[in-house]
């Protein structure tokens, strides 16, 4: 019956993560992740940017690397040469609740100091960051914007561009982004520049053996970490 609902309700999806016993009960539109973070951190720790990973958001790939769009390259050919053809596909999800803040803390300063206080002075993410502090010695606060938006350029501008190489057709989903952590404003934006869809996981959950579909509202004080 819980399946049925779900194909009552109309557009309904699958997905990475979902109840594949859903699935198996009818024909839903489907979705694909990339997982972009995973394919730079099997690659070790200078293919990544934030290192510590408290919580459930994924490591942050370090789009500074000289190898960073090859490897984006890499992993939109590996998932699109599968799903490009695929009639029942939504789009591509681009990863899982990035770490954007920078220690899986949303009160942390951001992604800058995290680089700075982190990485090894060799990590090109960190050059990177001394150069922003650089570039603005008397405003931190506008060094921390200016890297926290050159990194979501390039993430997205990069990662998208490399799907539509190889997939034209189907819908950019954009980050999971507002899970535990959510991400900064210029990050948001930035997204929706790029991506056809900016999206929200709120972790709808469907179990067929109790016959129930629970959709949970994120409730309103959350949206602090948003400011």
């Amino acid at each position: 019956q819980a399946a049925k609902r779900l194909a009552d309700w109309g557009f309904n999806m699958i997905g990475s993560g979902s109840d594949w016993m859903v699935g198996e009960k009818g024909r839903f539109a489907t979705t694909e992740m990339i997982a972009l973070s995973m394919w730079m951190k099997d690659r070790g720790d200078a293919y990544r940017l934030t290192l510590k990973n408290e919580g459930f958001c994924d490591e942050l790939a370090n789009v500074f690397h000289p190898d960073f769009p090859a490897v984006c390259d890499e992993a939109a050919r590996a998932s699109c040469s599968k799903h490009c053809a695929d009639t029942a596909l939504v789009g591509y999800y681009l990863d899982n609740e990035l770490d954007w803040w920078g220690d899986g803390d949303w009160r942390a300063c951001g992604l800058m100091d995290y680089a700075l206080r982190t990485l090894p002075t060799n990590h090109t993410a960190r050059i990177a960051a001394e150069r922003f502090r650089a570039d603005y010695p008397d405003d931190p606060a506008k060094a921390r914007l200016k890297f926290t938006e050159e990194v979501a350029e390039r993430y997205f501008s990069t990662i998208v561009r490399a799907i539509r190489k190889y997939d034209p057709n189907h819908l950019v989903l954009g980050v999971r982004f507002a899970g535990i952590y959510g991400a900064p404003d210029p990050v948001w934006r930035i997204a929706g520049k790029w991506c056809d869809v900016v999206t929200l996981n709120c972790y709808p959950r469907v179990d067929l053996e109790k016959d129930e579909v629970w959709l949970p509202v994120q409730r309103a004080d959350d949206s602090s970490r948003f400011e």
